[in-house]
């Protein structure tokens, strides 16, 4: 009764550890459309269009899938769903990446806008998945966060590795309860019996 105890708080451990996130302040977004130019085979950029507080967002990011080290281009226009106006403020872009330990964060750069669309080019980072996120302020602050694969995606992702150190514990308290029942039936010596 006991080992079974402990092994429901160490998964409950492992699950906190691994897949709760501190709760931030940001839009949680649907995958992104794939933009197809006619006649191509492969997309050359992805979309998020959405409303937010009044505002209507198109966001854009050329290429689709990045290679490391290669330019990328983020094209956001804002404007304002009833006047049609473009946001008169400046839009933050950052780029982060979250694993399970941290997250790095930051800022590519503040623009404003430049012919109605608020752009930037950067330089792509080393292969993983990342976040580009928007921030700008209306009636209050908000973060848009749009993910981006640089390179080729991890073979192994997170769900994997964490499945498999589970069942690496989840091994090891087998075996371990196993070797624990064998120990316990063998025979003890008796005391009285003269040593040899």
């Amino acid at each position: 009764m006991h080992q079974s105890k402990l092994l429901a708080k160490l998964a409950l451990s492992l699950y906190v550890i691994f897949f709760v996130n501190i709760a931030n302040a940001h839009y949680v977004l649907g995958q992104p459309e794939y933009i197809l130019d006619a006649g191509a085979k492969n997309p050359s950029g992805m979309r998020l269009l959405l409303e937010i507080d009044g505002h209507t967002i198109d966001y854009r990011v050329y290429p689709a899938v990045p290679k490391p080290f290669e330019p990328i281009n983020i094209s956001l226009s804002l404007l304002n769903k009833n006047t049609q106006l473009v946001y008169p403020g400046n839009v933050t872009f950052l780029l982060s990446q979250k694993n399970f330990l941290n997250v790095t964060e930051r800022i590519l750069a503040s623009v404003s806008q430049d012919n109605n669309l608020f752009n930037l080019e950067f330089i792509a980072p080393d292969d993983g998945h990342y976040f580009l996120a928007a921030e700008f302020t209306t009636t209050e602050p908000h973060t848009i966060d749009f993910p981006l694969q640089v390179g080729n995606p991890s073979a192994i992702g997170a769900v994997a590795i964490a499945a498999f150190i589970l069942i690496g514990v989840l091994l090891c308290v087998h075996f371990l309860q196993k070797k624990y029942a064998q120990d316990s039936k063998k025979p003890k010596p008796d005391s009285t019996e003269p040593e040899v």
